[in-house]
């Protein structure tokens, strides 16, 4: 998720709403992020951010096989930590992004902290986002995208795009990428295609309305507007996953524009974050509230039934995810069919595929059932957007 305006600000991948906090107002876009915990899933991988500049990654390939935890070392403090087996890269403490991975070359396959040379040296990274593609927002208001990685190509951005003097304070990437400007209005880029960023944009009609915070799956984004509402979109392609799969509340498969999302009665929203085909929304009081496919139990409700696409399913009927006795989320993460949310105390939680498979009579589990993740590592790392 990308939140801007005069709030906290909250950046994350597509699949992904992990977010980092910075200090973002309407004058100064360029304030320095804040030391804050930052929860990224691409695929099967999650990166975890600390407050205290270590990252690491955990990977569960299947309900048999264990977690897999990696601690990333060897490129200093970080800031953001997204990607998988194949590609991962990291935002530094000095702005820099360096990325690592099987599929960028034999110089590049361990972390090293080099930065990406396609990207301009004298120029720092605001923000960045990686899923399908990796664009990264710059310090002189730009944005690159880079195509996904090839094997043994290193990540290679584009020329720039430029937004004259309403300028990005945020993007989330996915096949259909999209970015938060600094008036509230949205722009979003791409068609579905997978191989090559599609650099012509889509102006996105929010009917005068503006966007405080933004996140894109695979093929839908949703944004929450002024006045605590969320609308969701999807890509204008006529394909049939756009016309079976739930990527919002009550919306019909001929629309393509923004739709109001009912939540009922809740508190002030926290975040939003999108997984390929769900979205999920947290608050501050800590609950957490997710809709659309849920075919791997990635909705945490405690059944395989998807949630927005019959009447009767959303706002008060929607309940929120019971995470544990007295558990309150901090930030969430969403990948292709899985969530992971950051609690108060520091513990991570993980559901949906792998985690949390369903017993014979389709029910996953829920609350104190649902797995901690066991990291190596007991810092402290609450204090997320």
């Amino acid at each position: 998720m990308i939140r801007g305006l005069a709030a906290l600000a909250c950046f994350s991948c597509a699949t992904t709403l992990g977010c980092r906090a910075r200090k973002a107002s309407h004058e100064n876009t360029n304030a320095a992020p804040e030391r804050t915990a930052h929860l990224v899933t691409r695929s099967l991988n999650t990166c975890l951010a600390r407050e205290d500049g270590s990252g690491v990654c955990w990977t569960k390939l299947d309900e048999r096989t264990p977690v897999a935890i990696q601690e990333v070392s060897g490129i200093g403090p970080v800031l953001e930590v997204q990607g998988d087996a194949m590609s991962t890269c990291a935002l530094l403490r000095d702005g820099h992004l360096s990325c690592w991975g099987e599929h960028l070359g034999e110089s590049a396959k361990a972390p090293s902290g080099a930065p990406v040379a396609s990207l301009p040296q004298h120029l720092t990274v605001k923000q960045f986002s990686s899923h399908y593609f990796t664009c990264a927002l710059l310090s002189d208001e730009s944005l690159r995208c880079a195509n996904p990685p090839q094997q043994g190509v290193a990540l290679h951005f584009g020329e720039p795009l430029s937004f004259g003097e309403d300028p990005p304070v945020g993007v989330s990437a996915g096949l259909l990428t999209c970015v938060l400007r600094r008036s509230g209005s949205v722009v979003c880029f791409g068609e579905g295609e997978s191989n090559h960023f599609d650099r012509q944009e889509r102006v996105i009609d929010l009917r005068g309305r503006r966007a405080t915070a933004l996140a894109s799956g695979e093929y839908h984004a949703c944004a929450v507007l002024e006045g605590e509402r969320v609308v969701c979109w999807r890509d204008v392609q006529k394909r049939l996953i756009a016309q079976s799969k739930p990527y919002w509340a009550g919306a019909p498969s001929s629309s393509t524009g923004p739709v109001e999302v009912p939540l009922g009665k809740v508190a002030r929203i926290r975040g939003i974050n999108a997984g390929d085909h769900h979205t999920c929304v947290w608050f501050e009081d800590g609950k957490l509230k997710c809709w659309g496919d849920n075919d791997s139990g990635q909705l945490g409700l405690g059944d395989l039934r998807s949630r927005g696409t019959e009447p009767g399913q959303m706002g008060d009927q929607l309940p929120f995810v019971d995470v544990g006795r007295d558990a309150r989320v901090v930030t969430v993460a969403t990948g292709p069919n899985t969530t992971c949310a950051l609690l108060s105390d520091g513990r991570i939680k993980c559901w949906g595929y792998a985690y949390t498979p369903a017993n014979s009579e389709g029910r996953t589990p829920t609350g104190d059932q649902i797995p901690v993740i066991p990291l190596s590592s007991q810092r402290k790392t609450p204090s997320a957007q």
